[in-house]
């Protein structure tokens, strides 16, 4: 609850500047009759947008938290009687100087002296647009990653928990269409499936709600095209591979339909029939949707490779005899190359290509369980020319450094270079997610070796997704 209040923030203001002449220590009491005080308080997880405050009252007591820019404009209140109180303050501008006080009971009785903090300086627009955003996935014992990183390529530095995804997931379709990014379905708490449907505004740093997705879905292929965000294959149950029953089914999402609303979904009947699988990688490249391999419901690693066309809602056999050389695998990414003519590496080399990379080649243990308990990483790194229907596994030329599963990637239009952000490793073991980077130089990607940066994630994950806004 917000008081705007004029008249009370005046109070509240003067009152301070009593107890700055009348007290100078911390933590002061307003008035003498009373026995409250405030034993303890401190500020955390400060990030560009946001920041947390906890202080403990002597005894149990309403508690109130009231903060601004350029006074206390802004007061929160607790919803409940307690000793200890613990308030996040959110939607705050980044590298912003804010103040703050906490009360005990009232504004009369026990307060902190005014104290300040600054948010993180939140990465400039142009970062924003040139680099590349990590956001879902898991992390060590499989705590789901809520925090969202931008890493400038450029400069190999990242901004950090530049913002947090109001349901963490992973396994979800994440998305970038028209400058925002849409975070779908996936697995909430590491095992809850779900329908929800969030997006995101750089330009804002400001979440959203959507509208709901016809069903409830993780570890599905997903990507954008023209104006709509298109979805296909996947599992429907919480912890198993459990593929959608329909194989004929694709569901359609439009952002911006109808203007000014949460979005619109419809549900398309494709022929003919999709190979129904989860974990299969896929992305789009000139308005098809090119996707491989997955899991099938018993839980074995398929080799698949196939094409969705969106302008006459088929799938199509331009891939599929290109697959053989692909591998047999799940959990592996997919980048689509798409160099325009003022890209920087536009001259170095312009053949449209989808890349596939890594993924787990293991069908033992408990094989249909998500996250599986038990992968073998491969290093595998595949080339598709869809102009010539050609497929490079690059064999032992130029794979990976290190074997990888479920890994997030993506390409810099501005270093020419594809990144590998972590994932993680197995050999027949449940998956260990790491921090590190791998890169390779588009200039000749079926030729150059690949090499790690000395930076690394801020946080080590797996099943999350790595993209750019401005692509």
């Amino acid at each position: 609850m917000k008081i705007r209040n004029s008249l009370k923030n005046t109070i509240i203001f003067i009152f301070f500047i009593f107890l700055i002449h009348c007290d100078n220590t911390p933590l002061a009491t307003g008035s003498k009759n009373s026995n409250l005080r405030i034993l303890f308080f401190q500020i955390q997880d400060i990030t560009s947008s946001s920041a947390t405050v906890s202080w403990v009252c002597s005894s149990p007591s309403d508690g109130i938290l009231s903060y601004g820019a350029t006074g206390l404009e802004t007061s929160l209140f607790s919803p409940y009687r307690s000793s200890t109180h613990i308030m996040t303050i959110r939607n705050l501008n980044p590298g912003t100087q804010y103040a703050y006080t906490a009360f005990c009971k009232d504004i009369l009785v026990a307060t902190t002296l005014p104290q300040s903090f600054k948010t993180i300086a939140g990465p400039p627009d142009a970062i924003k647009q040139r680099g590349i955003w990590i956001l879902g996935g898991l992390t060590t014992n499989n705590a789901v990653v809520s925090q969202v990183d931008l890493f400038d390529p450029v400069t190999n530095s990242w901004y950090s928990s530049v913002t947090s995804i109001p349901t963490p997931r992973s396994f979800a379709g994440i998305i970038s269409f028209n400058g925002k990014i849409y975070v779908l379905g996936g697995l909430s708490g590491g095992t809850n499936i779900t329908n929800l449907v969030e997006e995101y505004n750089p330009a804002t740093n400001t979440w959203r709600t959507m509208s709901s997705m016809p069903v409830a879905i993780h570890s599905f292929v997903s990507d954008s095209i023209s104006d709509s965000i298109y979805v296909f294959n996947g599992a429907i149950t919480n912890n198993t591979i459990a593929i959608q029953s329909s194989n004929t089914t694709i569901y359609k999402f439009m952002p911006d339909y109808p203007a000014g609303s949460s979005g619109s979904w419809s549900t398309l009947t494709v022929v003919p029939s999709i190979a129904t699988a989860a974990d299969r990688a896929g992305c789009d490249l000139d308005g098809i949707i090119y996707h491989a391999d997955g899991r099938s419901s018993a839980g074995a690693p398929l080799l698949l490779h196939d094409a969705y066309s969106s302008a006459g809602n088929t799938m199509t056999t331009l891939a599929e005899s290109a697959a053989g050389t692909l591998g047999t695998r799940h959990g592996l990414a997919a980048v689509c190359f798409r160099p325009a003519a003022g890209d920087t590496i536009y001259n170095i080399n312009n053949t449209r290509a989808v890349l596939y990379i890594g993924g787990s080649t293991a069908a033992a243990g408990n094989a249909t369980s998500q996250p599986p308990s038990t992968v073998t990483s491969t290093n595998q790194f595949s080339h598709f020319v869809p102009a010539t229907n050609t497929m490079t596994n690059t064999g032992s030329v130029n794979n990976l450094l290190n074997a990888v599963y479920y890994p997030a990637s993506e390409i810099s239009y501005d270093t020419g270079l594809l990144y590998v952000f972590g994932g993680a490793t197995g050999t027949g073991t449940a998956p260990v997610p790491v921090s590190t980077i791998q890169t390779l130089s588009l200039s000749s990607p079926t030729t150059n070796n690949w090499s790690t940066l000395s930076v690394s994630l801020p946080v080590a994950r797996y099943a999350g997704k790595a993209l750019l806004i401005n692509r």
